[in-house]
């Protein structure tokens, strides 16, 4: 599908930005009515309401809001969480519809039209909560069913808004192939010019919406096919031969030739390229030939030397298949560097090992791409553009391979704070020592991650368990949690879940990566917090002056001797006095 046009992209704009003006109002006052912020719940709630209201206040906690001693409690964040959750339910709600993709529990395809006509069988309200709450089962990695906040309801003059705005997008806006990058930039936006304006230290809460940008697509391509394409294209033999003449001065004396611009294939796609062709490929077999030759064709962006190499170098140090080959975006952000380098090794997959289609997208999702980012609404967006491409995806006679439910995704939060006490997070342990350890590690490690995000190396104080045992630390911790659970214990749950999500995120820091392709976040050094500041003067020294040079030193240690970095970021440290020494230590 084509990126999204550029009035329907102002569009688009104006109604998230209203959307979140909207929902927060909306869900600031649903939490008001339900005492979450007061000190004792209502006189005239139920026990069931009691309840609820607990849960939700424990959510808070999870979420960063603190309990004042008089038991009050700050509901800033929550309130948040609960705008973005209830309107994304919606928008990811009508993304499924519009490609065909909204299943009915029964595992029917449905319409919102359908969803409509469903509602009050379903007992909802009407066809776009219906089709929210189809959107939230199918996503669960999204949308955790034991998550309280999906059964907050808005009443109907907080709701009815809100759809109204989401109906008057056109359907071109959800079929678009950038529409998903675009829309948590559009819902920072406002954030954004209120945090620049205030001329405050960016700390962790700011961060986010500060530092994400939006990449264009030609620059990711640029980087995917520079590396992942020009290390395929040399491994299959391809080899592009010079075919620009050397320019001339005015002299009349040879300037060194321009590298070539992609690729000179001929315009008849059906065409065998030939030893002939400046462009050719040294293969066994004409089908070989022929899908090389397709593949080649698709990396518009490779860029080769006048000796018919990649101009980026063969990569012989990376593995020699893409089963062992991984991928690492550590500021993925709405998933689009993890996307495009889906599409890409889905294909390569399938003509490498004779996989179906089917097969490689399972096998790309679970054993290729990893992403890591501090803000842990978008990491929902970033998994939910995973989970639509390989949805998307064709099969063999070029239909979408339709709804299934998909290998866990590698992408986790590594903004999540600690939440609860050491002892609280120790008591998961269950007496075992070698976990309660881990735990006490996971818990000092992550105190500033809100701020710190993927800077953090858990490394550097890893022993045997720390950098052996996540896979076993992780599965204690899912046992402890469904047993809390059962208790019925809100406060000890939403701890666990915190728990959860900071161990996915530490086992994903600890490992090294073939490639490691991400837009860095930018951050001079007089605009950060005293928490990012002194970090990156203790682990980066030469590379503090910004958050981008700090990033690009933490983005070499997550790449596997042999690996590969390749970001989009400023230039100024390539020439600017203040960089020299570190210009000097990765020169040496």
């Amino acid at each position: 599908m084509p990126p999204l046009a550029f009035d329907l992209r102002r569009q688009l704009e104006s109604v998230v930005v209203q959307a979140r003006d909207k929902s927060e109002t909306a869900a600031r006052a649903a939490l008001q009515r339900w005492a979450v912020a007061a000190a004792k719940p209502f006189g005239h709630f139920s026990l069931a309401d009691r309840a609820f209201r607990k849960q939700l206040r424990a959510r808070g906690i999870q979420a960063g809001d603190r309990r004042n001693p008089d038991d009050s409690q700050e509901i800033d964040q929550l309130t948040q969480e609960l705008a973005y959750e209830y309107w994304h339910r919606m928008l990811f709600a009508r993304f499924l519809a519009e490609n065909h993709l909204l299943m009915h529990p029964d595992g029917v395809v449905v319409t919102l039209a359908e969803c409509e006509e469903l509602a009050p069988s379903e007992r909802a309200p009407n066809g776009f909560v219906l089709a929210a709450r189809y959107a939230s089962r199918m996503l669960p990695q999204i949308f955790r069913i034991d998550d309280v906040l999906l059964d907050v309801e808005l009443p109907a003059n907080d709701r009815l808004p809100l759809e109204r705005l989401l109906a008057g997008l056109p359907s071109q806006v959800f079929t678009a192939d950038d529409s998903l990058g675009w829309v948590y930039q559009f819902w920072q936006s406002k954030k954004k010019d209120e945090v620049n304006k205030s001329g405050q230290k960016i700390d962790g809460r700011s961060l986010p919406a500060v530092t994400q940008l939006f990449t264009e697509h030609y620059m990711v391509e640029f980087l995917l096919h520079n590396t992942i394409g020009a290390w395929w294209s040399a491994r299959h033999g391809l080899r592009c031969s010079a075919v620009l003449e050397p320019r001339k001065e005015e002299s009349g004396r040879d300037i060194e030739p321009r590298m070539k611009h992609g690729l000179n294939t001929d315009k008849d796609n059906n065409k065998r390229v030939s030893d002939s062709d400046p462009c050719f490929i040294r293969v066994s077999s004409v089908a070989e030939n022929e899908f090389v030759s397709s593949m080649a064709k698709k990396f518009t962006y490779l860029r080769w030397r006048d000796d018919g190499t990649p101009a980026a170098g063969m990569f012989e140090g990376w593995p020699g298949t893409l089963r062992e080959f991984t991928m690492l975006d550590p500021c993925c952000g709405s998933g689009h560097f993890l996307v495009a380098g889906f599409h890409l090794l889905v294909r390569l997959r399938m003509h490498d090992e004779r996989l179906s289609a089917k097969e490689a997208v399972d096998a790309v999702l679970r054993e290729n791409l990893f992403g890591l980012e501090i803000d842990a609404r978008c990491t929902q967006i970033a998994a939910f553009a995973l989970a639509m491409a390989a949805w998307k995806f064709p099969d063999e006679n070029g239909e979408p391979l339709g709804y299934r439910p998909l290998p866990p995704l590698n992408i986790a939060c590594s903004g999540q704070g600690v939440v609860g006490t050491k002892e609280q997070w120790t008591k998961f342990a269950d007496g075992d020592s070698r976990f309660k350890e881990g735990m006490e590690r996971l818990y000092d490690l992550f105190q500033k991650a809100p701020t710190l995000g993927s800077l953090i190396d858990p490394r550097t104080v890893a022993d045997d368990l720390f950098t052996l045992g996540f896979d076993a630390l992780k599965g204690t911790l899912d046992t402890a949690l469904k047993k809390t659970e059962t208790k019925g214990d809100p406060d000890r749950s939403a701890v666990g879940v915190a728990a959860q999500g900071i161990a996915l995120a530490a086992s994903l820091m600890t490992r090294e990566y073939t490639l490691v392709a991400t837009n860095v976040p930018y951050l001079a050094r007089g605009k950060q917090d005293e928490v990012l500041r002194d970090y990156l003067e203790k682990s980066y020294p030469a590379a503090k002056a910004d958050l981008a040079t700090g990033f690009l030193e933490r983005s070499l240690d997550y790449s596997r001797p042999g690996g590969t970095t390749a970001l989009v970021m400023p230039q100024n440290w390539l020439f600017l006095k203040s960089y020299e020494k570190y210009r000097v230590r990765l020169l040496t």
